[in-house]
């Protein structure tokens, strides 16, 4: 549907190569989330955060972790801001309001991660 839309005011060849384009992106956002998610499940599973909370799209954005909130920006937000610019062609918003805050925000998590690890080490 989205693509008989584009086709009326836009070249066939380059909506249909702009598509692959955009699609190649969305999963390459989705990697990043992926990775995000297995760090908050590998904490969880060293008894660092609370488990089996649900993150991504059902996910609550009270009384979370600091960790958690961030993956909640990156999964309702800055992924969908990434594919949503990408769909539209507009390199510029998919990077600047989306990539760029993913790849942030995928650093920001490590980072707690390792602060986390650290604390249980001072602890012991």
């Amino acid at each position: 549907m989205l693509k008989l839309n584009s086709f009326q005011c836009h070249i066939k060849s380059l909506t249909l190569e702009r598509y692959e384009l955009a699609g190649q992106v969305k999963q390459r956002a989705k990697g990043i989330l992926e990775e995000a998610e297995k760090v908050i499940r590998e904490l969880q599973h060293e008894g660092l955060l609370q488990k089996d909370v649900t993150l991504g799209r059902n996910q609550l954005y009270q009384g979370t972790s600091r960790i958690e909130a961030i993956y909640y920006r990156m999964s309702q937000f800055q992924n969908v801001y990434t594919w949503k610019g990408a769909y539209h062609f507009s390199a510029d918003f998919a990077h600047w309001y989306g990539w760029a805050h993913l790849q942030m925000s995928l650093i920001e998590i490590k980072e707690e991660a390792r602060k986390l690890r650290e604390l249980k080490k001072l602890k012991k």
